[in-house]
């Protein structure tokens, strides 16, 4: 099994398995009949996708607004034709175009406003199951497949339809791109949906690259807009964060000096070894046990093994912080060795990136843990405190154990990925100070890494990840 996509909710790593489910009871009391009859193509999931209007190279550099705990592109993603712009989250973590679909099952309450999703009855380019085709065949569980998110579970429709990325610098176009429809997910993910994010398009390595039990066996985006490089990064105190398809600063197999390069282990996610995790000069994990870090976009949190939480919980108890992170400063940069060409690589987190001022409600897993009894903070079901932004990983890998490395990391770098498995590759470039992120800047606004305030967390805005453990991580 691969993982799950990881939008800025979705902190868990959980078995991505499709699956007909044949197990799925769901009782279709309230019909799709509402939405007319559509249309049903022979050629479904068997067409070849076709690149439209993609220049060779072209730079694309997409505006990711701040919202709260994510990174939203409001008008860079259209599907169907004509097109229907969908706001969305990048997602280095997960391979599929998902597009909330108004073809909901039940109620669509997990949608705080049904009218801003995907509708593919008024789309001309829509290539799957037709309403009147699902009708028809009585059970609908036949052609469901399921998709598990720690966010929770959620149902989809494969299908094909044309998709455009559009950005400053020009558009890039996909005549027929696999895609998932979702028509069914649990109420969790409305607090996704009251941001206005009605789809999740993942930016992945490659499905060719051995992920497991895929029914689409189709091309990435990545693949079909025949991007060699991208890189993103995100801004801190609610400035914007960058999405740079096809970024020119690594032309030509060139990179730019001030970049850190690492190596990319295994064949399906954009993974990193970790030799070490350190706060100031103590090792808190990693060390003589090297783990397994996946770089993405769209989780929100640092997740690393429980006993390296641990260890930063204790570390930053040694120091005084106010409860509103006064005299934060004064804890130590929480830095990564990664595996690179030359050897260990150093990315280091200043805290003013790692920690937050967490304030509101306080959720719980489902074993009744909150992230209050990982900090070692009195039981309650409000919270004040400054606390570092880390969840525990009970997930192992053949490399070690997991970690993720999310939000923060691309608050203090912008993180390219190159795409290209000869070899595959990352780089690390410090952005600019006072926590502005800049893709593509030169060296002289690079330099001095980001500097500014601690952020502002609701808790409530960060589900806590079903850690109870499971099968390996497939790297």
């Amino acid at each position: 099994s691969r993982l799950a996509c990881l939008t800025p909710f979705l902190h868990v790593l959980i078995p991505n398995n499709y699956y007909n489910p044949a197990v799925f009871s769901m009782r279709l009391s309230v019909t799709l009949a509402v939405l007319g009859a559509g249309r049903q193509s022979n050629t479904f999931l068997g067409v070849s996708n076709n690149l439209i209007d993609a220049a060779d190279g072209a730079a694309v550099e997409i505006e990711l607004e701040s919202i709260g705990e994510m990174y939203r592109a409001s008008r860079a993603l259209s599907v169907g034709s004509p097109a229907q712009h969908l706001p969305c989250i990048f997602d280095t973590g997960s391979f599929d175009v998902l597009t909330f679909s108004q073809r909901c099952l039940g109620d669509c309450n997990y949608q705080s406003d049904p009218e801003e999703s995907y509708n593919p009855e008024k789309s001309t380019s829509f290539d799957g199951f037709s309403t009147v085709k699902l009708q028809q065949d009585g059970d609908i569980r036949d052609h469901l497949l399921m998709m598990s998110f720690g966010q929770g579970d959620c149902a989809v429709l494969p299908a094909h339809e044309q998709v455009q990325v559009e950005g400053s610098g020009g558009t890039l176009k996909v005549g027929s791109m696999p895609i998932m429809e979702g028509v069914w997910a649990q109420d969790s993910f409305r607090t996704l949906m009251d941001s206005h994010v009605t789809a999740v398009v993942g930016l992945g390595k490659s499905r060719k690259a051995g992920a497991e039990s895929d029914p689409t066996d189709g091309p990435t985006l990545l693949e079909e807009l025949k991007v060699d490089t991208f890189s993103m990064c995100y801004g801190l105190n609610e400035a914007p964060g960058y999405l740079l398809l096809n970024d020119p600063a690594f032309q030509g197999g060139a990179s730019p000096a001030e970049a850190v390069e690492a190596n990319v282990i295994g064949n399906v996610h954009w993974g990193v070894g970790l030799t070490g995790i350190k706060m100031g000069d103590k090792t808190v994990g990693c060390d003589g046990n090297r783990c397994a870090a996946i770089v993405d976009s769209g989780t929100s949190v640092l997740m690393l093994p429980r006993a390296t939480v641990l260890a930063i919980m204790q570390e930053v108890e040694k120091h005084k912080i106010g409860q509103h992170c006064e005299g934060v400063e004064a804890l130590p940069n929480l830095e990564f060795a990664i595996d690179g060409p030359s050897g260990a690589q150093l990315l280091s987190l200043p805290p003013s990136v790692y920690m937050v001022h967490m304030e509101g409600e306080v959720p719980t897993n489902e074993v009744g843990e909150s992230i209050l009894q990982m900090a070692r903070q009195p039981a309650t079901t409000h919270v004040s405190a400054c606390l570092p932004t880390v969840m525990p990983s009970d997930r192992d890998t053949d490399f070690g154990p997991l970690a993720i490395l999310g939000l923060p990391m691309f608050q203090q770098y912008i993180v390219s990925f190159h795409p290209e498995p000869n070899p595959w590759k990352m780089h690390f470039r410090p952005t600019a100070k006072a926590g502005k992120c800049i893709t593509g800047a030169p060296q002289s606004v690079l330099e001095g890494g980001v500097t500014g305030r601690v952020r502002k967390v609701d808790p409530s805005n960060l589900p806590l990840p079903r850690w109870s453990g499971g099968a390996k991580v497939v790297m």
